[in-house]
């Protein structure tokens, strides 16, 4: 009898045992998952603050990319000037006596807008990029006409290299798309200057 009380008590010792095992292992698993929720929360409102930083950041990220295609050409110009500064004065002033005759204006009152492919202040480039450019686009320019415009911003002369002229300024802005799309700068302008002599 003894044996059997000695068998009951210690198998209700292991059942006890057991059962403790399993609730902790339940508390553990618990545990983890408060955890797990309170760091998912922790996510979720990191996010929607994000989002709203978002929401008050995207209207300038959205005028940013609209002034990027302009900001380009401005580069590309400035490159260009930068490039020929470094020409000899004498090949600067026999161009600017060739472009500097007077000839028939361009601009008429049926096509005041044209398209600005490039401002730089070597004229003798001018013909040789009109070239280039109409080489690889002859579609695209095989009815325009090159004009050159001369500027002088604070005591420098710059000519703009120009494609026209177009009755409305929604004809040059899809012309100027086109040229876009297949990686020529370009930008609306008036449709003022002079004939190019290429």
């Amino acid at each position: 009898m003894f044996n059997n009380y000695c068998f009951l008590l210690l198998l209700i010792v292991a059942l006890s045992g057991c059962s403790n095992t399993q609730q902790a292992q339940q508390k553990t698993a618990q545990q983890t998952l408060v955890t797990q929720q309170a760091m998912l929360m922790d996510k979720v409102e990191s996010l929607e603050q994000d989002i709203e930083q978002w929401k008050n950041v995207a209207p300038n990220v959205q005028r940013l990319v609209a002034i990027e295609s302009e900001l380009t050409l401005l580069i590309t110009q400035l490159n260009a000037i930068i490039a020929q500064a470094e020409k000899k004065e004498h090949q600067k002033n026999s161009a600017i006596t060739q472009i500097n005759a007077p000839k028939n204006p361009i601009n008429s009152t049926n096509r005041n807008y044209a398209v600005q492919l490039a401002s730089i202040n070597d004229p003798t480039v001018l013909p040789s990029l009109w070239i280039k450019t109409t080489k690889n686009n002859p579609n695209i320019f095989k009815e325009m006409e090159p004009i050159v415009e001369k500027i002088s911003v604070n005591q420098r002369d710059y000519y703009r290299l120009k494609a026209g002229s177009f009755g409305s300024k929604s004809e040059a802005t899809q012309v100027c798309k086109k040229l876009k799309k297949i990686a020529v700068n370009c930008l609306i302008s008036p449709a003022t200057g002079e004939p190019l002599d290429y």
